[in-house]
């Protein structure tokens, strides 16, 4: 699984496919190809993979990663327009998990910058980004940037404004990261929500 960590996403595919040959109950070998596939744009083969892992995944084994199996199929379904579908699967996310943040925090960005109206829900995205927040104890910047797009999508860009403010605060930002988030706060400067991108692009 080396190679995702050095984003040679062919060879990865190559090595977990040969891996599933030898093993084809390894869920997490599943969930590391899908996540390849995912990074090369083969989203249906990522799905496919993503949906292998969450059945196979024993209902007794630890939340956390069956929450992020989960998590994983949404991403892919989000990049191939099936919001619907992403949406439902981030839930289920929480529900497994609801002490992880990072749940709560992946919910509340979709709720907030889904670019399709009919699954934003800005008052459920404040109240998933507070707790993931809480759950943080505010340390993590990335959760305070999403609850900024929460409070944009309600109205509230005072609230915005601050928090997206306090997230530059982050001495550990990496420069494009950084870039971004100054450019959501323009965006909250001049009354205006911040939308993501289906195809998963910034």
């Amino acid at each position: 699984m080396h190679f995702i960590g050095q984003r040679e996403y062919a060879r990865a595919i190559s090595d977990l496919s040969q891996a599933i040959r030898l093993l084809p109950n390894d869920l997490d070998a599943y969930a590391a190809r899908a996540k390849a596939y995912a990074k090369l744009g083969d989203h249906e083969s990522a799905v496919a993979d993503a949906n292998l892992a969450v059945k196979l995944r024993p209902t007794t084994e630890i939340y956390l990663q069956r929450a992020h199996d989960f998590e994983l199929r949404a991403t892919a379904y989000k990049v191939m327009g099936q919001s619907e579908l992403a949406l439902r699967d981030l839930r289920e996310a929480v529900r497994l998990a609801p002490n992880y943040g990072g749940g709560h925090e992946a919910l509340a960005w979709f709720l907030a910058t889904c670019p399709e109206v009919r699954v934003r829900n800005g008052t459920d995205a404040v109240s998933s980004a507070m707790r993931a927040c809480e759950i943080s104890h505010w340390t993590d910047s990335g959760y305070i940037d999403t609850l900024t797009a929460a409070y944009a999508e309600v109205g509230d860009f005072e609230q915005a404004t601050k928090y997206e403010q306090q997230s530059l605060n982050d001495p550990s930002l990496a420069p494009k990261a950084r870039k971004e988030r100054e450019e959501r706060l323009q965006l909250y400067k001049l009354r205006k929500p911040y939308r993501d991108r289906l195809d998963g692009s910034t």
